[in-house]
Formats: C-alpha cells, structure tokens, sequence
C-alpha cells in the first residue's frame, strides 16, 4: 500500500472496486510489489513523490487466508496533487475532516498511525 500525502497532511485514499477484498471501502492505493514506487506515482497517479522511510510491515487475518499488507510512506509534491482528481474513486483525506469514509480496520489503523506520526513530528520540529 502506497500512503501518499502532501506537506498540508491530505492523504490519498482510493475507493475499491466493489467486488473483492474490501469492495467499496477507502484504501491507500496498491502497487505491484515488483513495481518501482516512484516510477508507479508518476504513471498511475500522475504525481511525482520521494519515498519516505519505510514502515514494518504487517499481517491482517481472514478467516480463510492472511494478507500481508506493506505500507510504503511517500511525499507527494503540491504541484502534482490536481493530477489526482477528487470524486468517486480517489479522494485527498485530511484528517481533521469530520466526514466518516468506510474502510476496513487495517487501512484505519495505518491511517490513523501516519497521522500521528505527521502531527509528531510536526511536534518535534516546532
């Protein structure tokens, strides 16, 4: 999973399909694991980004199979963001927003952790 924000703290979420796992629900973006983040940003996105350091990743159970889900923080540049319109499939999440976007657990949870970590060391370099 692709965590792409801006420096104004949006994130861009993308809605799944609605057949599958998760359908319909607000996710991070997936690349192939064989892809070249950067390289997928600027063709499937159309944005240009920096990989920012890497987090653990991490392993969600169903009851038939696991997925293992490898988050991959980037920064997206401002300029870039319009490239990615908002509307049915992808949308620029800021998390002071109060609108309630359905999503499984895991994506929450990795969502919520990046926010933390953004107003963090936002924090930390006051």
């Amino acid at each position: 999973m692709v965590m792409v924000r801006l420096a104004t703290r949006e994130i861009l979420l993308e809605r799944r399909p609605p057949v599958g796992v998760w359908g319909g629900l607000w996710s991070f973006p997936e690349c192939p694991l064989e892809a070249d983040v950067v390289d997928w940003c600027q063709e499937r996105l159309g944005l240009r980004v920096a990989i920012q350091p890497l987090w653990k990743s991490l392993r969600h159970t169903f009851s038939h199979f696991h997925l293992d889900i490898t988050p991959v923080p980037v920064i997206a540049e401002a300029e870039c963001a319009k490239a990615v319109l908002e509307g049915e499939r992808f949308v620029w999440y800021k998390s002071d927003d109060v609108q309630r976007l359905g999503m499984a657990v895991p994506v929450r949870l990795l969502l919520t952790a990046l926010t933390d970590d953004l107003l963090n060391y936002e924090d930390r370099n006051e």
